[in-house]
């Protein structure tokens, strides 16, 4: 690939719906001066709040960061952090008309408490049992009536309810049906529900777990067989293994011989990996939706988390920043 700014620039006519888990992600930064009197637990004193868009919703504002149209379905209750979540969409110009309310259960909400630098507690509000029937027909003819707006779709799967085997069944056939490509970032738990998609980009150890295999991370050979074995398995056109500070591995139906291809990381400086799977596959799908050759898509998205890393919290880029870090 020679021209990064030129393929940059086309990323921000990508249309991608993203589908999967919707959380929010709080985060309460503030001090510890003591330890308390009731319990031996620091006190935080509370200086200030933040919330951003988690699961799947991360995905969607890291497209609509980079300038692009990202779509974004998933369920949510009815209650305080739904309307959070519904406010963080509109700041990024998402629409919520994807989404599907479960008033029998809370929107998942994932609530940091941070003291000073050090994270002290995590506090989850979530009901991960699988939706019923009425949510899941909902979400399909949502996908059903929209999917032509779209480029592609991305599944981002925490299992936390909404993925199924049913609703990966469906999408595959409407993608199908459609000519749209799916790219899946995984739950080691619903490996064998990703038949037939176009692309996974689960980490090592989500690979292997997904697999059960027992796989040597300083082994390339051992990497490239597990990435045939689930490519494979899983009728996958192409299939992405992120290696962490190794970068990542790509094997694809593009690169002749079926040999691996391994990209080596771009990070120049690496602060806090939260969020780093999430950019990979929302970049590697806006290359996809603008035409971009598996692998070109994949050097681009590399970069990408490249970028990410170097920031803290769960961080999005912008497309002077990407560009910035291709031509650097």
């Amino acid at each position: 690939m020679q021209d990064y700014k030129k393929h940059c620039l086309r990323l921000a006519k990508a249309r991608v719906l993203v589908v999967g888990d919707l959380m929010l992600d709080r985060f309460v930064y503030g001090d510890v001066a003591r330890i308390s009197q009731e319990a031996p637990v620091p006190v935080v004193h509370v200086r200030r709040e933040e919330q951003f868009l988690g699961g799947a919703g991360n995905v969607a504002r890291t497209i609509a960061a980079l300038g692009a149209t990202a779509g974004l379905v998933g369920v949510i209750g009815k209650d305080r952090e739904a309307q959070a979540i519904v406010g963080e969409m509109e700041q990024f110009g998402i629409a919520p008309d994807g989404l599907v309310i479960d008033t029998e259960r809370p929107t998942i909400t994932k609530t940091r408490i941070i003291a000073g630098t050090q994270q002290v507690v995590r506090i989850d509000n979530e009901d991960a049992a699988s939706h019923g029937k009425a949510a899941r027909d909902s979400l399909i003819g949502y996908i059903e009536r929209n999917i032509g707006r779209y480029d592609g779709i991305i599944i981002s799967d925490y299992a936390k309810g909404v993925i199924t085997r049913e609703l990966i069944t469906s999408i595959t056939k409407l993608a199908k049906k459609n000519r749209r490509f799916v790219l899946v970032d995984p739950s080691v738990k619903h490996f064998g529900y990703y038949k037939g998609v176009t692309s996974m980009t689960p980490n090592l150890k989500e690979a292997a777990e997904g697999a059960r295999r027992e796989v040597d991370a300083n082994s390339k050979e051992a990497i490239a067989a597990l990435g045939r074995h689930i490519k494979k398995t899983l009728a996958l056109p192409h299939m992405m293994i992120t290696l962490g500070p190794q970068g990542m591995a790509i094997l694809s139906n593009e690169i002749k011989g079926g040999n691996p291809f391994f990209i080596p990381t771009k990070a120049k400086a690496v602060y806090d990996v939260s969020g780093a799977g999430d950019t990979v596959i929302a970049v590697l799908a806006m290359g996809l939706a603008v035409g971009l050759p598996f692998l070109d898509a994949s050097f681009i998205a590399n970069y990408a988390a490249g970028v990410v890393v170097g920031k803290r919290g769960t961080a999005t880029l912008s497309m002077e920043e990407l560009i910035d870090a291709l031509n650097g």
